[in-house]
């Protein structure tokens, strides 16, 4: 394969789906990589592009956003226009936790048509919580629901109010 590298990265590319099929993504990675150099031997750019669009979705798999904006930077010159937009726009959403842009990059029409495995894995892929009201980044709700306290818990609270008392050592704190 030292002279062919088109038959090598067919090799390698079903190294790459199953890897991705048994959802090994670091193996993916490692796969979709080595896939790309032989495309890269044999001058086949279009094909960079498209692999490196699976690079970012196994990225992204494994939960790596900051891995997956370094690959669409190291290879998205070889990326059509609309995988760049669409690569941008899916980035950008896993940084700003936007779960709306995330679905809206993903169901983009070449990511649905690609080959089987990463079309699957598009469709699994985790994506940040959508929203039906624009949430402000760092907000989240950490508060447990609200629950009306009983007669039980008023009495409980009363007797932990009588039962308190001031040492010495609090007065010297000057709390208030």
């Amino acid at each position: 394969t030292e002279d062919r590298p088109r038959q090598a990265a067919e090799y390698q590319s079903r190294v790459s789906r199953l890897n991705v099929k048994l959802q090994k993504y670091d193996a993916a990675t490692d796969a979709i990589r080595r896939e790309i150099c032989f495309h890269q031997a044999g001058e086949n750019n279009p094909a960079i592009g498209r692999l490196t669009v699976a690079l970012v979705l196994v990225q992204l798999a494994r939960g790596d956003p900051v891995a997956a904006e370094k690959a669409f930077r190291e290879w998205g010159t070889y990326c059509e226009h609309e995988e760049v937009q669409t690569l941008e726009m899916l980035i950008q959403a896993f940084d700003e936790e936007d779960g709306d842009m995330a679905l809206k990059a993903l169901n983009s029409s070449f990511i649905k048509h690609m080959d089987v495995e990463y079309a699957k894995l598009a469709r699994s892929l985790p994506v940040p919580k959508c929203s039906t009201e624009t949430n402000k980044p760092g907000v989240t709700d950490t508060y447990p629901p609200y629950t009306s306290s009983g007669v039980a818990d008023i009495d409980a609270v009363t007797r932990g109010i009588n039962d308190a008392s001031i040492s010495q050592g609090d007065e010297d704190l000057d709390l208030c």
